[in-house]
């Protein structure tokens, strides 16, 4: 069985991921590159169970307003998708201010 991370550690892993991921951002999913199926993150947890950092983000395409969660290593990982590797969820490019 592993050792818990001490909560000094736990608070140093979320607010590493708090700047490079930071609330408000959007993201696609590989398998909808090219559609509106946006995700935004809405926070941060530690899965108690491994204590993991997770993602706390929504579907924007979904009507209700559903919170799902992922662990920061799956979000981040790539995966293979039509002959291709690409990031499981990449970051929407951010519209330009008028």
């Amino acid at each position: 069985m592993e050792e818990k991370k001490s909560p000094e550690t736990l608070e140093r892993e979320l607010a590493e991921t708090a700047k490079l991921m930071p609330i408000g951002a959007q993201y696609i999913h590989y398998k909808h590159p090219d559609d509106d199926h946006h995700y935004k993150i809405v926070g941060y947890a530690i899965l108690e169970a491994t204590d993991e950092v997770a993602i706390l983000y929504q579907a924007l395409y979904i009507k209700q307003q559903i919170v799902f969660c992922r662990a920061l290593r799956i979000w981040q990982e790539t995966v293979e998708w039509g002959g291709e590797t690409v990031p499981r969820f990449a970051k929407v490019a951010s519209l330009p201010t008028v």
